[in-house]
């Protein structure tokens, strides 16, 4: 402890030092026990003055001085010489009696210890606690600076959100962005991990294929596998939306009826309209591809012939082979 201005420590009769005025007239100064006065004259003890206290004559030592962060000391509520409580936060490797005291935020074992994305703090690059930064993205709701601090990498207001299938962004389990996964499925030229993930039901090296007619895939405007729409007929009992994607041009309840010879189409074997082939004989000028096609039993080139008394067949009103009735 120092002495403040104009005093200056001395040696007092109890022998302890205390602050006395600089120029304090020496025969001011009571003497010690058994000590000559500076006049020549006896000690209080030896009938002299009464000593006197040196309070009495006004002398007062210096205040002990307050604590401060930068005097070198650990004191006051600090962890470690001027730093934690109320100075500023220790450094790894300095003290510390909680988190607050520590540059880190992270007080192990009465130490600073450095800033983990196991630490249970939000510290250095963190957005909240052990996530975000450079440590793993964190869950919905929790802090955010930018969207790679998120797992579903959707920072909105300075909070992850959940990832969905309208944000825009590539996430959750989507193959593409907004797509796939359990999003919607992704058109051609979009990334795939499966068939699953396309349109067209098929993905070639992680890519969404256009749809093909030969591609074993029903896709596209097809009403079946590769048949149908812009591809070809498809055979009886497959799905059809109009006649026209069946080979039997008849589309019933969604599928594709098998020909018959009362259908109203020329399809299976006959040669004209529910005539010629399994069906009965077609009339004059129908299609034929064979005279038993044809009710006159002519059939020229691929039409039936009307009967003629000439034809070499009986028909018409002839009684006989071009005979009889209409006939000579």
């Amino acid at each position: 402890m120092g002495c403040t201005s104009g005093f200056t420590c001395r040696l007092n009769d109890a022998d302890a030092y205390e602050c006395l005025p600089e120029q304090l007239d020496a025969a001011a100064i009571p003497p010690r026990d058994g000590a000559v006065s500076p006049d020549g004259g006896a000690s209080a003890d030896q009938g002299g003055l009464d000593a006197a206290p040196i309070a009495d004559v006004g002398l007062t030592p210096d205040a002990a001085p307050d604590p401060r962060c930068d005097d070198g000391l650990r004191n006051g509520d600090e962890a470690d010489v001027d730093c934690g409580g109320g100075c500023i936060p220790c450094a790894v490797g300095r003290g510390c009696g909680a988190g607050a005291d520590c540059e880190s935020g992270a007080c192990a074992e009465g130490t600073c210890v450095a800033a983990s994305c196991r630490d249970g703090v939000r510290n250095a690059d963190e957005t909240d606690v052990d996530c975000g930064g450079s440590c793993d993205p964190c869950a919905a709701d929790e802090a955010c600076a930018q969207a790679s601090d998120c797992e579903g990498e959707v920072c909105n207001d300075q909070r992850c959100a959940v990832a969905s299938c309208e944000d825009g962004v590539r996430n959750g389990d989507e193959s593409d962005l907004d797509c796939g996964g359990d999003c919607p499925l992704c058109a051609a030229g979009q990334s795939c991990a499966g068939a699953g993930d396309c349109r067209s039901g098929v993905c070639d090296a992680q890519v969404c294929a256009a749809p093909a007619c030969a591609d074993g895939v029903r896709n596209g405007d097809e009403t079946d596998v590769d048949c149908g729409g812009p591809c070809g007929a498809c055979a009886d009992g497959l799905g059809c939306a109009v006649a026209g994607d069946c080979g039997s041009g008849v589309c019933d309840a969604e599928a594709c009826a098998l020909p018959a010879c009362g259908d109203g189409v020329r399809n299976g074997d006959e040669t004209d309209v529910d005539c010629g082939g399994p069906c009965g004989a077609c009339a004059d000028g129908l299609g034929c591809a064979v005279a038993g096609d044809c009710g006159s039993g002519v059939c020229d080139a691929e039409a039936c012939a009307l009967p003629a008394c000439g034809d070499g067949v009986r028909n018409g009103d002839e009684t006989d082979v071009d005979c009889g009735g209409p006939c000579g």
